[in-house]
């Protein structure tokens, strides 16, 4: 059997619509059209190239062998004019996600994205993240390398922000130092789309609290917009806040007990909360973490 047809005959059994105006309802609506054998109606929707593939694909390795007992998780990731459907079947760290575009107000689904050997797809984290996950990365510059350096426990990951995710919509809010962006400079807690942020970061980490108030991270996070970045990395004045600093203040206020490990830097002569104090934390979960060139480990 097909891999499109047998995708279609699992889902649609219970979860087709009879319309087709999200990227899951369009994937669902192939789906079926392709059941059908109703190649006309489904090349609306996909290119018969990427519809071939998807009837090629072997199902074994695509999605692994199911049977009706199984758990299947189905989850959809909108962002502008781009979206993401993540198919998770029997083993959930493996999902099949399908890309889609909107072109001239209609969702297609598009070719698989080429990941770029310098940057982290988008299809290794979207299907991971939940809204008031705790993000963790780093990049290859010399201020990067310097906060890897003072860390003691995980040299990993030298910045952080925390997830909001609303009508499935990706954000990244944190306190940022300060980039160049059309020739402006700008400094402090921002908000970003998740493609923005992921560009030129080499590692990524996803974190979890382990409370039940974490949804409430990132409506508080955005509360703190447009603060400045505190570039003395101070821990007696929140008028300016640096990252790890901006996620300690968001747990305190919404009353999270979780107190981020300082570290003691002695060439800086004070304590500072590093990146560290959440990855190798027992309060925290990592969900995921992946590294530039597609490694994930």
């Amino acid at each position: 059997m097909p891999v499109a047809a047998a995708i279609l005959l699992i889902i649609c059994n219970t979860e087709c619509k009879t319309t087709v105006n999200s990227p899951k309802e369009v994937l669902f609506h192939v789906m079926k059209q392709a059941h059908k054998n109703n190649l006309k109606e489904a090349y609306q929707y996909v290119t018969p190239d990427l519809f071939n593939i998807m009837q090629n694909l072997r199902w074994e390795s695509a999605i692994g062998v199911y049977n009706s007992k199984q758990k299947k998780k189905i989850t959809e990731a909108v962002n502008g004019d781009t979206a993401y459907v993540s198919v998770f079947f029997e083993n959930e760290n493996n999902p099949v996600v399908f890309n889609f575009k909107k072109i001239d107000g209609n969702w297609k689904i598009d070719a698989p994205l080429e990941i770029n050997d310098n940057s982290i797809a988008l299809t290794d984290i979207i299907p991971y993240i939940e809204d008031g996950d705790i993000i963790l990365s780093c990049e290859d510059d010399i201020s990067s390398y310097y906060i890897r350096s003072l860390s003691s426990l995980d040299k990993r990951f030298s910045h952080s922000g925390i997830i909001y995710k609303k009508n499935g919509i990706i954000s990244v809010i944190g306190a940022e130092g300060m980039e160049d962006k059309y020739n402006k400079k700008r400094s402090g807690v921002t908000e970003k789309p998740i493609e923005e942020y992921l560009r030129n970061k080499s590692n990524i980490g996803i974190y979890r609290a382990n409370r039940n108030n974490r949804k409430a991270y990132s409506a508080k996070a955005m509360e703190y917009l447009g603060v400045p970045f505190d570039f003395k990395f101070t821990l007696d004045n929140e008028d300016e806040l640096y990252c790890t600093q901006f996620i300690q203040v968001v747990l305190r206020e919404t009353n999270t007990p979780v107190k981020l490990r300082l570290t003691y830097i002695k060439q800086e002569g004070k304590d500072i909360i590093l990146p560290d104090s959440i990855s190798s934390s027992d309060d925290f979960e990592e969900i995921r973490y992946v590294e530039k060139r597609g490694k994930i480990q």
